[in-house]
């Protein structure tokens, strides 16, 4: 995980939310049995690099792999962050291909 910028699940309003320089990064989701689905990225003005993002997913897939979750990307963002990293497509459900 992000020591120094923890990834809070913010149940209520279904999202992970994490800072960056004082701004929010959310990833909102949606639950459905053992899948959760990433429908949407919301980054600040001042957005965070590439780098910074995709060390941010790494860490959120580590705690959905705790929680036996299967993960589906529906924003074209994670999409293409997926495509790009071949190691986040092993929490993939079965069958599904990007």
């Amino acid at each position: 995980m992000l020591e120094e910028r923890p990834i809070l699940d913010n149940e209520f309003l279904r999202q992970f939310e994490c800072s960056f320089q004082e701004q929010m990064v959310v990833v909102e989701y949606a639950l459905q049995e053992k899948k959760i689905f990433l429908t949407k990225l919301i980054l600040p003005a001042q957005a965070p690099g590439e780098e910074w993002v995709t060390a941010l997913i790494s860490d959120l897939l580590e705690v959905l792999e705790e929680r036996r979750l299967r993960v589906v990307p529906t924003c074209s963002e994670l999409k293409m962050l997926f495509k790009k990293h071949k190691s986040f497509q092993r929490m993939l459900p079965v069958g599904i291909r990007l």
